[in-house]
């Protein structure tokens, strides 16, 4: 996850963006390490906070094309 990179990105300690969400300090500091990882939910805010997508933070890259890879019938 890329969560501590994009927080130091935005000049953010981990005390704000703990406050900013509502966590304790230490449970940004297992996420950044990877101790713990946040519940969906919690990554849903987290990219929020941070100005990014959920998928930024988990290091997938999006492609949009022209037609969904899955059709209905």
């Amino acid at each position: 996850m890329n969560i501590k990179e994009r927080r130091k990105s935005m000049n953010m300690t981990q005390e704000e963006l703990s406050q900013a969400l509502g966590v304790k300090r230490s449970t940004i500091a297992m996420w950044e390490s990877g101790e713990n990882e946040p519940r969906l939910s919690m990554l849903v805010r987290l990219s929020q906070v941070l100005g990014c997508t959920p998928n930024d933070l988990l290091g997938f890259e999006t492609h949009r094309t022209e037609e969904p890879a899955c059709r209905a019938q």
